[in-house]
């Protein structure tokens, strides 16, 4: 019995991991953009919604919406949606918010990773 339940943990396992793989895979990769454009960094909070969807939105972007049927979703429509928000604002002659930092040379990403 103890082996099957190690087999069958392995297999788990490997399925998950597979899984993951998917996931990232499936995440639209970054295009970078010109270095001698202005970029700015956000932070994007996302929570679940009760209805199922993701919402995605930026203490440093106030305006800033996301919603879509998955996290990674979220993540991979935000960089567009706010450059188009912050183009919409200068164009306009609002001022960009005060907390909205300029990207340093150090760029950090908090990673959620499943337990």
């Amino acid at each position: 019995m103890k082996a099957t339940t190690k087999i069958s943990d392995k297999a788990r396992l490997k399925r998950q991991i597979e899984e993951l793989r998917k996931r990232i895979i499936d995440i639209p990769a970054y295009t970078p953009l010109p270095l001698d454009q202005k970029m700015y960094q956000i932070t994007l909070e996302i929570q679940r919604l009760p209805e199922g969807l993701y919402l995605g939105t930026s203490p440093e972007l106030p305006g800033l919406i996301v919603q879509a049927s998955s996290a990674e979703e979220v993540v991979a429509l935000a960089p567009t949606i706010a450059k188009d928000l912050i183009t919409v604002m200068r164009e306009t002659g609002q001022p960009l918010p005060e907390g909205l930092p300029p990207l340093d040379q150090t760029l950090r990403l908090t990673l959620p990773i499943p337990a």
